[in-house]
């Protein structure tokens, strides 16, 4: 199949992610980054067309969001979709693509440019995500199912 993208992909490490279906390890639709967007392309389905989703936030407005990463992951039973990029960790839906949770995940004072790269799935439904000031976090579900902050950690060699 032809994957028709909006724009041209970032080219950053980790810029496309492919949602797969359990069991029966067939994708289901792709994830690209074009700086602060990402395009959702269907695989399953001729009929749908891509979704473009704008990563921002109200206090990102200062400047342009850009995106670092995407993971598909299932958490709670649910998949979604991961983003982490100058925004922090931002959790999306993963049929209506409505944006769920989100962290700045923030080391540096608001003056300062930040960004969140690098993710992780564990077992146990826990989604770990690293920034440029070299701290990891550690998120997880409540009882209700929601996702919320639990740790953070920082290497000291």
């Amino acid at each position: 199949k032809t994957l028709l993208l909006v724009a041209t992909a970032s080219a950053i490490h980790n810029n496309l992610s492919v949602k797969m279906l359990d069991p029966s390890r067939i994708a289901e639709s792709v994830s690209v980054i074009h700086g602060g967007y990402i395009n959702v392309i269907p695989m399953r389905t001729v009929d749908t067309t891509s979704q473009y989703i704008p990563c921002s936030s109200e206090a990102a407005q200062k400047y342009a969001a850009s995106v670092m990463q995407v993971m598909w992951c299932y958490v709670n039973f649910e998949a979604v979709l991961v983003v982490a990029g100058s925004v922090g960790l931002q959790v999306f839906d993963c049929d209506s693509l409505e944006l769920r949770f989100s962290h700045a995940c923030r080391d540096v004072p608001e003056d300062r440019e930040h960004f969140a790269r690098g993710l992780a799935h564990t077992p146990g439904d826990y989604i770990c995500v690293g920034n440029n000031s070299g701290i990891v976090r550690l998120f997880g579900t409540a009882e209700g199912g929601s996702l919320m902050f639990i740790d953070r950690k920082q290497f000291h060699g």
